[in-house]
């Protein structure tokens, strides 16, 4: 009776935290399983042995359960063990669980055993929290889901599952240069317009021909040679003529950055989504 009222002492607070993953409680509830099976199927076997059994028989029966029971205990021991670990939310929690009180968080300081399984890569990571960075965008995570897709659909191991990871690469990178090409018009247009809009506005070499053959203008009077101006007196004198180039490319690209900023609040990638 007293074995009885100590192990329900032990399993009532035990049923009353948070159940941690199946994984984690699997083999403990497979150890769990089999005391509580021999000691039943022990009771069978006894009840048909004998209807009448002696003092020796009785003894015998209750060293066996007594060992029986033991082995329940340290099951339970070992379940207890495992849903406070999975049941902390942090390590202060698991400090605390550790040491049965309260911990001061401005003294506390994670120990070697704390840190010991803590995850280091995302192929460590439960399906759920991988799919959870994989929504909000992660890299990494996008990569191991698919590793793990590949697993599941063509049943091979995570390192075959890279083989055909690159196949797949080398399959998407036959188009890659073709499909990104107008962002690469882009980011050289970009470069092109800072170098020559500088050179163009500061630069005597480039100011002077672009003045006289494009723009249609001269040097500034009393001025004979270009040289004889600084390079503030230079952009002075273009200015002129690139203020109207440079203000009306300014305001197209404003224009184009707040229609962009309207399709991307309507969740609208044209070009990328055909690319896709």
């Amino acid at each position: 009776m007293a074995f009885g009222v100590g192990l329900r002492a032990r399993l009532i607070p035990l049923a009353s935290r948070r159940a941690p993953a199946t994984a984690t409680l699997r083999p403990a509830v497979t150890a769990f399983k089999q005391p509580v099976f021999a000691v039943a199927l022990q009771a069978q076997l006894r009840g048909f042995g004998s209807v009448d059994p002696s003092r020796d028989e009785l003894q015998s029966q209750i060293r066996e359960l007594t060992a029986i029971c033991e082995g329940l205990v340290k099951c339970v021991d070992h379940l207890t063990h495992v849903v406070e670990h999975t049941n902390s939310r942090n390590l202060i929690d698991l400090k605390a669980v550790m040491d049965k009180g309260t911990v001061d968080r401005h003294t506390f300081r994670p120990t070697v055993e704390m840190v010991a399984n803590q995850v280091n890569h995302t192929c460590q990571l439960d399906n759920d929290s991988l799919a959870a960075l994989a929504i909000q965008g992660d890299t990494f995570a996008r990569r191991e889901r698919l590793l793990r897709e590949i697993m599941h659909t063509d049943g091979v191991s995570w390192d075959e599952a890279h083989d055909k990871l690159i196949e797949m690469d080398i399959y998407c990178e036959q188009y890659y240069w073709f499909q990104t090409m107008p962002y690469r018009v882009g980011i050289a247009l970009s470069i092109l317009g800072v170098l020559g809009s500088c050179l163009l506005v500061f630069s005597k070499t480039a100011a002077l021909p672009y003045a006289r053959e494009i723009a249609g203008e001269d040097l500034p009077e009393n001025v004979e040679d270009i040289d004889s101006m600084t390079y503030n007196q230079v952009g002075t004198w273009t200015w002129a003529w690139m203020e109207p180039m440079i203000g009306t490319a300014s305001f197209v690209l404003l224009c184009l950055q707040f229609g962009r900023a309207q399709c991307s609040k309507m969740k609208m990638y044209p070009y990328t989504e055909a690319m896709l």
